[in-house]
């Protein structure tokens, strides 16, 4: 018995979906071995990102006690001059006398 043409189209049919699997097999195989590849990179990128916003968490934890600091030394700085202002004025008070 002759193959009919409609057993032609279904194999025909069959062969094609399965070059199309082994094609998409082959760009599986291929797709995870990029991913492989890209994955130890990515994971570096991510721990020095990772470093940055702790080094830089630290460094605005410094920045506000030096500012502190500052206001601090500024605060004591004005109530100083005040005394020495308030002193002038009393020894010149007592030149005076």
């Amino acid at each position: 018995m002759a193959p009919s043409s409609m057993d032609n189209m279904f194999q025909s049919y069959s062969n094609n979906l399965r070059w199309q699997l082994e094609t998409l097999g082959q760009k599986k195989l291929k797709l995870e071995a990029e991913l492989g590849n890209m994955q130890g990179p990515m994971e570096d990128f991510k721990n020095k990102y990772e470093d940055e916003i702790n080094k830089h968490t630290e460094m605005e934890k410094k920045f506000v006690l030096i500012k502190k600091d500052v206001d601090e030394a500024y605060m004591n700085k004005a109530e100083l001059e005040s005394r020495l202002e308030g002193l002038t004025d009393e020894i010149n008070f007592l030149r005076q006398l």
